[in-house]
């Protein structure tokens, strides 16, 4: 077996790195050094940065509509109780319609259920409810139309949601005994 050089010399034509100060090819003449310079690594890291900086963006825009869905799932279902709190405020009255003052019990008792701070039930922090509107039409039904308000200040913005809702409650009279 011969040998045409050292180890070196034959490792360097193979693979193309540098031996002794020297790039060769695998045909054995000079070529430049390859590599990434310093700028390119930091360019590089910085196009990684924005990226990952508009990743982190896109989550907490993700969160903050998560959470508002989150609320506004919970606004619904308020005021569907409220709609059966006020039912039964109905069939309990004898020979009348739903009343603003009874509405106005309603509300209370809704506030005291589905706001505050509570870890041990679902509720919504900040709640209000506003711009109550009563309409009774005599001997027919009641309109009621609420809207529920909460803040949302866990991302460092102060945004006020709300959630409308109509309700209509039938008067209730119960039958003759004729």
């Amino acid at each position: 077996m011969t040998t045409n050089g050292s180890f070196q010399e034959v490792l360097g034509k193979l693979t193309g790195r540098i031996f002794n100060g020297r790039s060769r090819s695998m045909n054995g003449s000079r070529v430049s050094q390859s590599g990434l310079t310093l700028i390119e690594v930091m360019v590089a890291l910085l196009v990684l940065s924005i990226g990952l900086a508009g990743v982190a963006i896109l989550h907490l825009s993700s969160m903050r509509y998560a959470h508002s869905s989150y609320y506004s799932s919970i606004a619904s279902t308020a005021a569907l109780d409220l709609e059966e709190r006020l039912w039964i405020v109905a069939a309990e009255n004898e020979d009348s319609c739903v009343t603003s003052g009874q509405v106005d019990d309603v509300i209370t008792a809704l506030l005291n259920r589905w706001s505050g701070t509570d870890a041990n039930r679902v509720v919504i922090p900040n709640l209000q409810i506003n711009d109550v509107d009563v309409n009774v039409v005599t001997g027919q039904y009641t309109d009621v139309s609420v809207i529920l308000r909460w803040a949302d200040n866990r991302f460092g913005e102060d945004l006020t949601e709300e959630f409308s809702y109509n309700a209509r409650v039938a008067c209730y009279f119960p039958p003759d005994d004729d």
